[in-house]
């Protein structure tokens, strides 16, 4: 077992403990200014570390380090108890050991004793005695005790046993698998085996069996004879429909629009186009799978595009003519004009008129080429609900405030107009630009002196700066100039997850739409 002899030179105190039992629960994405630990008592949450994405499940906690960006959220609707716990550490002076040994999640071997000590800390510091405030020291000095002993433990014989039952699942997919014999097989208890799976390999065992189920039913789809019973069958649904349901949860489009769009060969030539093409429910056969920004789509789709492009034009005009796509959609002002003769050699070819149309005019051009006409016509008017929705959802915010959505990158602050994402807020929801005329850019440079001249109430901001965005983050938030701006002072700051909103297409919208009202109320 490790020994931590830092903890030697290392003075811990609690500042803040706070008790959650609301299913709407979240930490805005920020970066925080302490230590803190999120003990899960019941229910699961949702934690994003400096843009890794975890799952944490009842009798779990993670550990989080200042400056770290943080973003946390309740999963379900069922009741939760979660306990976040702040604190702050003194080092020795001289000492050279750094603060603090650990950080991460880790699996609470006696979940009952600690969510009883948080409990006794909530009613003892509430009490405002400062005896029992020092009591309530002590059990959060005997919490840290016990997660760093958990930290500490080795678990590589759970982990074999766990290996084992995943390769059982690989073999026996198309069987009806339950969960206790999965647990049986490993030697543990129901919830130890779900919670020590989802530890391991960061999806439960569950999802664990639908994406082996999924994937084996995407192999099958491809012969152009088989019936989508036939295929439910042979990956352990005797139910089609069943099958169907959970196949669009983890695609995104149903398993019938899946075997129809298997049937071409449509090239998304660049990144937009996927964009583009998702909503009409075609997973292109040929696509560029090598930009950071693609990350949305290669994290779903990365297995079903046969064909990757890059931005090498050689290469894929090389790659393009072996696949022999049946139908090109690509972007004009993103593909020379010669680049354009020769893709059009290959296939019938489409070039979206980028600055000349919007996404919806892209996305009804793409499906008027491809003949998805009623696809657009069904996806554009579930877009238009939720729009009507999401309005209802943000009636408390007021439109006659001015929305700003910034860049960060490399010291530099850029706005989004109507050419980006942006435009869901503004002309969808109605809330108000300060741009003005330079609303239909869609990424321009501003100042700090022309970001005050523009006054806006309410900021969202993203930062991409690969290598320490929370340098320039705390670097900006020290400049005078930045702490007078409207929004700072009134503290209408939101931060947005980095890389998700570079793009302009149906898909990007309908997605920073779902994603607005946790953003905007946070």
């Amino acid at each position: 077992m490790k020994e931590h002899h830092e903890l030697d030179e290392v003075w811990m105190k609690l500042k803040e403990i706070e008790v959650v039992k609301d299913a709407q629960w979240r930490i805005p994405l920020n970066y925080i200014d302490s230590y803190l630990i999120l003990i899960v008592g019941r229910g699961d949450a949702q934690i994003a570390v400096d843009g890794a994405y975890s799952s944490l499940a009842a009798g779990s906690a993670i550990l989080c380090l200042p400056n770290q960006l943080v973003y946390a959220v309740v999963e379900g609707e069922e009741d939760s108890e979660l306990y976040i716990l702040r604190f702050d550490i003194k080092v020795d002076e001289g000492s050279t050991k750094g603060d603090f040994p650990v950080n991460g999640i880790v699996q609470l071997s006696d979940p009952v004793k600690i969510v009883q000590s948080c409990e006794s800390i909530v009613n003892l510091w509430g009490s405002g005695a400062a005896i029992q405030r020092f009591q309530s020291q002590a059990l959060f000095h005997d919490i840290v005790y016990r997660l760093l002993l958990d930290f500490s433990r080795k678990d590589q014989a759970v982990k074999y046993t766990l290996t084992q039952t995943k390769a059982y699942m690989e073999l026996h997919y198309n069987r009806n698998i339950t969960i206790d014999e999965l647990a049986d097989l490993a030697g543990l208890s129901r919830y130890h085996y779900m919670r020590s799976f989802k530890r391991a390999f960061g999806i439960s065992a569950i999802d664990c069996l639908l994406e082996l189920r999924i994937s084996q039913s995407k192999r099958l789809m491809e012969r152009t004879d088989i019936r989508l019973q036939e295929v439910a069958e042979r990956i352990g649904y005797q139910d089609e429909y069943y099958f169907a349901r959970k196949f669009k949860q983890k695609v995104g489009i149903p398993p019938a629009s899946y075997m129809k769009s298997r049937k071409r060969k449509i090239a998304a030539y660049s990144f937009p186009n996927i964009g583009q093409l998702l909503p009409l429910r075609i997973v292109p056969y040929a696509a560029p799978m090598d930009h950071y920004w693609t990350d949305i789509y290669r994290r779903k789709y990365e297995s079903d595009v046969v064909v990757k492009l890059s931005h090498h034009y050689d290469f894929n005009l090389n790659a393009l003519r072996q696949a022999k796509p049946d139908f090109i959609i690509g972007i004009d002002d993103f593909t020379v004009e010669e680049e354009q003769l020769k893709l059009k050699e290959i296939a019938p070819t489409l070039f979206v008129p980028w600055t000349s149309a919007n996404w919806r005019e892209h996305m009804r051009l793409a499906a008027e080429f491809l003949g998805n006409e009623a696809e657009y016509e069904a996806w554009m008017e579930e877009y238009e609900r939720k729009v009507i929705k999401t309005t209802h959802q943000l009636e408390g915010l007021s439109r006659n405030e001015s929305v700003l959505m910034l860049q960060l990158h490399q010291g530099k602050i850029y706005a989004y107009g109507n050419r980006s994402v942006a435009s869901v807020m503004y002309e969808d929801l109605g809330f108000m630009s300060p741009l003005g005329k330079d609303i239909n850019h869609s990424h321009q440079e501003l100042t700090l002196q022309r970001l005050a001249e523009l006054d806006a109430d309410r900021m969202l901001i993203m930062m991409t700066d690969s290598l320490d965005p929370r340098t320039s983050w705390e670097e900006l938030r020290q400049v005078e100039a930045w702490a007078e701006l409207r929004a700072v002072r009134n503290h209408n700051i939101s931060l947005l997850s980095p890389y998700m909103w570079f793009e302009y297409s149906a898909y990007t919208q309908r997605k920073f739409l779902d994603e607005l009202p946790g953003v905007l109320k946070a």
